[in-house]
């Protein structure tokens, strides 16, 4: 028998099978289903990966650093960052200053003595921001004083203390961060790091709940 013939043989049952199973009401709902399961999958994943896009894109349009928390005893510190860069970023040499709320959380006062980090040859201690202006040495405080149960905002507002890290040893940027310790005369001393901003911060001062636990 010739060979195209003899395809044409097999080939024949095969198509008729085909066609008959095709008709048959089951197999054609089934056929439907796979074929409507393939359609959802596919539009689950085009839904899947606008969301992952418009989540990065709401990211990259909002970038906030909160600040950090830290505790030195009954002394809490919190919301603690460098104020966001007027031009994009701290120049080498230049100054910069640290915002934070730091809670007086026990029966006694106590005060800031000193404040030090690597990224600054000096950190200065001023009652407000006009006292900072100029950095003169003669305007700057030996320490901060925190009453007991209170709770204290720095460089929030113009008539708020400051604490300014000076001669900066290196460039800042948004997001960077950075070790710093904070020296009480009492509570003792903590060691942290904090970060620059990357937008500009709260218009006013953070709320902190003041509940002093501590007895004298």
């Amino acid at each position: 028998m010739p060979v195209d013939a003899l395809r044409k043989q097999v080939r024949q049952p095969l198509v008729s099978a085909c066609e008959r199973l095709a008709r048959l009401p089951n197999v054609r709902a089934q056929s439907r289903r796979i074929r409507v399961g393939v359609a959802a999958a596919g539009a689950l994943l085009a839904l899947a990966g606008c969301a992952a896009g418009q989540h990065a894109q709401t990211a990259e349009e909002t970038p906030v650093v909160d600040g950090v928390a830290a505790n030195a005893g009954p002394m809490a510190l919190r919301a603690v960052a460098v104020a966001p860069p007027v031009g994009g970023s701290y120049s080498k040499g230049g100054d910069a200053p640290v915002q934070l709320v730091i809670v007086n959380d026990s029966a006694n006062s106590d005060q800031l003595v000193r404040v030090t980090t690597p990224i600054a040859g000096d950190v200065r201690l001023f009652p407000n921001a006009a006292a900072a202006t100029g950095t003169t040495a003669s305007a700057a405080l030996q320490s901060l004083s925190f009453p007991r149960g209170q709770a204290t905002s720095i460089g929030f507002a113009d008539s708020e203390p400051v604490i300014q890290l000076q001669n900066l040893t290196q460039q800042l940027f948004p997001a960077q961060s950075f070790p710093i310790t904070f020296e009480f005369a009492t509570a003792g001393s903590v060691t942290f790091s904090i970060a620059v901003h990357l937008v500009p911060g709260p218009s006013s001062t953070p709320t902190i709940n003041v509940s002093p636990t501590a007895e004298s």
